[in-house]
């Protein structure tokens, strides 16, 4: 499965990270850029699901007003990360990765929509700003993946496998209804039509997709369970 974000290396993120605060050859991550790949991809989702409220296709290239993207943003994040002492972590990389990657889209988020209103707000009522939307439909898969960093990084993880496992075992049509639904990008009643098909039954054959996808994730060695692994390591 290839990289969420080819262009933002280990290395590049070194030499962009060196001009104010050196980031130390020795600090763990550097030493372990498989684990670092893992993480920056996983804070490439986060950082989708806070600006764009949805995961969105690599091959799709979404701007926040100013002309910010994620991209950006989890360049931002990567060197903050990396900037951390390893002395100063009390928790999982993986953790550490997920709060910062989430803040800095919140951050790039509310600067993007500052001083845009709420229609009929009263003079002197602060901006209004959603700055994440959970989706509200329990048969999609979930992109409401908690406020605990830890959770919410094994829950981006398993969202990953499922469209590693969607891509390599799907048919044309499956892969179109499953990836419409993972996407959010039409409903089942455009589905529907887009198929030739009623809206309901675009949504059953959704369901039964996701059901079979994750039967074959949970017995996949890459998907992950929450645990616990060492502070800082």
């Amino acid at each position: 499965m290839s990289s969420f974000t080819d262009g933002v290396g280990a290395d590049k993120v070194y030499e962009m990270a060196e001009p104010a605060t050196p980031v130390p050859r020795s600090h763990p991550l550097l030493r372990d850029r498989a684990r670092l790949e893992k993480i920056k991809n996983n804070m490439h989702v986060q950082i989708q699901l806070v600006l764009h409220r949805r995961r969105v296709s690599d091959d799709v290239a979404l701007l926040l007003p100013g002309g910010g993207s994620v991209t950006d943003v989890l360049q931002d994040a990567l060197v903050a990360l990396l900037r951390t002492d390893p002395a100063n972590v009390r928790t999982t990389w993986e953790a550490l990765g997920t709060a910062i990657a989430r803040n800095k889209a919140k951050d790039a988020l509310s600067k993007a929509t500052r001083g845009r209103r709420k229609r009929g707000a009263e003079p002197g009522a602060p901006d209004e700003v959603t700055l994440v939307a959970l989706d509200e439909d329990v048969d999609a898969v979930d992109t409401s993946l908690g406020s605990d960093p830890e959770t919410a990084f094994v829950a981006a993880e398993q969202l990953r496998v499922l469209l590693r496992l969607a891509r390599a075992t799907l048919t044309e049509r499956e892969s179109q209804i499953f990836h419409a639904g993972f996407y959010r990008t039409k409903t089942d009643k455009e589905l529907g039509e887009q198929l030739g098909i009623s809206g309901q039954a675009a949504g059953q054959q959704r369901r039964r997709i996701l059901k079979n996808l994750y039967e074959v994730a949970r017995r996949d060695k890459s998907f992950p369970t929450l645990n616990v692994s060492d502070e800082g390591s």
